[in-house]
């Protein structure tokens, strides 16, 4: 038994029974017991950019020895963070995109309906408020990508949370 409540999981059965990642080189994790394994999903799809990378532990490092964090709320910034909003949008597909940051992927998904929503209201169209998604799909563990999960398990016991989501097939 341990003290962890893991997302989306059959609590009694995980609960003591965890895959136990212990460290990661590259594209590779070793588990406990020093067996290693492809990650495939890439630490579930936010650590791309393979792991023990010398360089980014040194940036890390520096910038932790600097400031550690400071919030962006209202008129406030970091350089960094200014800098990497910049570096964002030169490369979107878009000229003269804003950069909304966030934690993850969670908040990313929380953040888009929200905008589409706020969009439509903003057009003098307040009625189309409706949002799409596919049966399978994942968008996050906030109420917005808990409503729009098309994964029935994570979502059917807890009633309506966002109202006007609609599920289509995936394919």
């Amino acid at each position: 038994m341990t003290s962890l409540w893991h997302g989306f999981a059959e609590m009694g059965a995980v609960d003591g029974h965890e895959f136990v990642v212990d460290r990661g080189e590259g594209c590779y994790v070793w588990d406990e017991s020093g067996r290693r394994y492809l990650d495939a999903t890439a630490s579930l799809w936010y650590a791309n950019v393979g792991y023990g990378r010398r360089e980014i532990a040194e940036a890390a490092a520096a910038q932790l020895e600097k400031l550690h964090a400071y919030h962006i709320f209202g008129d406030f910034a970091t350089r960094p963070v200014l800098e990497l909003a910049d570096r964002l949008a030169q490369i979107a597909p878009v000229a003269g995109s804003k950069v909304f940051l966030t934690s993850g992927g969670s908040d990313s998904v929380d953040t888009a309906a929200k905008l589409a929503r706020r969009y439509f209201h903003e057009l003098g169209q307040p009625e189309r408020t409706v949002i799409l998604t596919r049966s399978w799909a994942y968008h996050g563990m906030h109420a917005y990508g808990t409503a729009l999960a098309g994964i029935g398990a994570n979502r059917d016991a807890l009633g309506e949370l966002i109202p006007d989501v609609a599920v289509v097939a995936w394919d």
